[in-house]
């Protein structure tokens, strides 16, 4: 990811500013299908599994790029767009 350049409150010098990548281990907030927020921790990275639906020739069991173990216990699998939130590893 190329860094995006923003300047101080000064303006008087640009500094650049770069958003953490999510890895394995974070812990997360993701939007579920039913609207509802839940917390986890990211346990697996599929990306380089990860097909365009094109490329499937289907659109049933598309597959994700995350696995989350959340904190009720569940297992769920998400895309980049379902993750809202994180924090770094503990």
């Amino acid at each position: 990811m190329r860094p995006a350049i923003c300047f101080n409150t000064a303006m008087n010098k640009s500094v650049y500013v770069t958003a953490r990548s999510i890895s394995v281990g974070d812990i997360v907030q993701v939007r579920r299908p039913s609207g509802d927020v839940a917390g986890g921790t990211l346990v697996e990275d599929f990306a380089d599994y990860v097909l365009a639906g094109s490329a499937l020739g289907r659109d049933w069991a598309v597959p994700r790029r995350w696995a989350i173990a959340l904190d009720e216990g569940t297992l769920v699998f998400v895309d980049d767009s379902d993750i809202i939130e994180h924090n770094q590893k503990p």
